[in-house]
């Protein structure tokens, strides 16, 4: 069985402290940010086209 990277497939970088401890927080934000992103260009692209 292939790992995912001999796949071809980006496998972003697990956010860590200093000491190797993986960042469930860091994670979590950066999980979180993306559908917030998309969701708040949505809502600019809207008001915009309403001529707000």
């Amino acid at each position: 069985m292939e790992s995912l990277e001999q796949m071809g497939v980006v496998v972003p970088e697990v956010p860590r402290f200093d000491d190797g401890v993986v960042n469930l927080q860091e994670s979590i934000r950066l999980m979180a940010e993306s559908p917030v992103n998309e969701i708040m260009d949505a809502q600019a692209e809207d008001a915009c086209a309403d001529g707000n």
